[in-house]
């Protein structure tokens, strides 16, 4: 069984949990056994395990439970069956989370476990930790959950990389967030640009309000209302609008590929860079590598067409999957 090592961190209340900045303190160096086991792909050894509890041995619940948060969850991966969610005891209500001391979901529904390992999995994400010389070196990765949507199946998540090249020297810490899900039967990873602990009110929101604001800032909404009324193609929004601008001139082609591989075809119009289209029986979105469904729109309605912003890819893993 693989040794994970990791600080503890105390967990606080709701509305204890104010905001922090996105770099940890320094944690001092681990002291490694000989058995310990070096960092391995998703199902390399037989079974996987939920990384996001693995790096954690010493958390505690808020209410001061006293039962150890580090239980290792062992979980089958199988990325191409649906995630279906039939365990009642899964079925979080809005009310039943807890976060620890840096904002991350302690209690994680099987569904969402099951679905970041797939994604894991599928990626290539290596988890765990690597004694790396005799001198105390040592790096360490893992996954924490910060939001998610059951009836979704989509999860934003911390990718976090620890690395300290010696007992006596300070370690680098470097994080990426992402938003990850099935997207019409396809795993997808999409770097979210900002980051979810710098809201003052982490500690009172939802897992479901945290995938909105993921949302939100993917595709440069003005509120997390309206996630509800966009219809989505991978990384492509249609977002409903009231009416086009005064300046929208008509676009001569009765089709524009957006990103190589999305297609609209309609009444497309175009405004300062942005296109638009018209809602009707003839309008639609495809998706020439048939990895999404066809998208349709109802007559009467105006979109804007918005290109999801993509974070970089830090260098140290490849964090975008699925188009």
């Amino acid at each position: 069984m693989p040794l994970a090592l990791r600080c503890p961190r105390r967990t606080r209340a709701p509305s204890q949990l104010t905001a922090r900045s996105d770099t940890d303190r320094p944690c001092p160096a681990p002291a490694f056994p000989k058995n310990t086991r070096s960092l391995c792909p998703a199902g390399a050894h037989g079974s996987s395990r939920f990384a996001a509890r693995d790096l954690r041995p010493h958390q505690r619940a808020k209410r001061g439970t006293g039962k150890s948060m580090s239980n290792n969850i062992q979980v089958s991966i199988d990325p191409t069956t649906e995630i279906q969610s039939n365990d009642k005891q899964a079925q979080y209500s809005l009310t039943q989370f807890q976060r620890d001391a840096y904002g991350a979901l302690i209690s994680i529904p099987s569904e969402i476990r099951n679905l970041i390992d797939a994604v894991r999995y599928t990626a290539g994400w290596s988890v765990g930790i690597e004694s790396l010389n005799k001198r105390g070196g040592y790096e360490a990765r893992s996954i924490d959950v910060y939001g998610y949507d059951i009836s979704r199946n989509l999860a934003v998540i911390q990718l976090r990389r620890t690395y300290q090249k010696a007992r006596d020297r300070y370690p680098s810490i470097d994080k990426v967030y992402a938003l990850v899900g099935r997207d019409d039967g396809q795993l997808f990873s999409h770097i979210i640009e900002s980051s979810p602990r710098r809201q003052r009110n982490l500690g009172d929101r939802t897992p479901e309000s945290l995938v909105q604001w993921a949302e939100k800032i993917i595709f440069g909404l003005k509120s997390e209302a309206e996630t509800n009324a966009i219809k989505r193609q991978g990384d492509i929004a249609l977002v409903p609008v009231r009416a086009l601008p005064k300046d929208a001139i008509p676009v001569g082609d009765d089709a524009v590929y957006f990103r190589e591989s999305h297609k609209l075809v309609g009444k497309l119009y175009k405004s300062q860079g942005t296109y638009f289209v018209e809602g009707g029986r003839e309008t639609r979105m495809t998706h020439t590598k048939r990895e999404h469904d066809a998208l349709y729109t109802c007559k009467g309605q105006i979109f804007r067409v918005v290109l999801g912003r993509r974070g970089s890819d830090p260098w140290w893993t490849d964090a975008t999957l699925g188009d």
